[in-house]
């Protein structure tokens, strides 16, 4: 009789030891998933909060350099290259100017930032304004 209850204690033991090797497993795979899902919403979070970043710096260049062309003057018709401070914060950042006759007395001027996210496709912001043609021959 002991015996069999020997065996049957046996075969419990062995059928949970299974079962928590299962159970241990289970909670492993839903840890390590668990901890990918936050990881990558981290990298992404980053990204978001980066494009944002160059967003914004690149429209407070193009506000900048249009204060800059409507103080001193808006340049020949055409388009030119800028150089605005604070240019190097966009990576691979450019900056350029439009200007076309839009009346005898007023210039249509654009002014564009181009830059390439990293990991990511080439993004711009523009800012479009009409700027009296007076004096024109400014610094691009």
């Amino acid at each position: 009789m002991s015996r069999r209850r020997e065996s049957g204690r046996l075969k419990r033991l062995r059928s949970q030891r299974g079962y928590k090797l299962a159970a241990a497993l289970l909670s492993a795979l839903l840890l390590v998933g668990g901890l990918s899902v936050s990881i990558e919403g981290l990298y992404h979070g980053s990204a978001a909060v980066a494009r944002a970043r160059h967003l914004a710096t690149a429209s407070a260049l193009a506000r900048g350099e249009m204060e800059r062309l409507r103080a001193e003057g808006v340049p020949a018709v055409g388009e030119h290259k800028l150089a605005p401070p604070g240019l190097e914060a966009l990576p691979g950042g450019e900056a350029l100017a439009a200007i076309e006759r839009h009346s005898a007395a007023l210039r249509e001027v654009k002014v564009t930032m181009r830059w390439r996210e990293p990991f990511g496709p080439a993004r711009s912001a523009e800012l479009v304004t009409l700027l009296p043609a007076g004096r024109e021959g400014g610094r691009p």
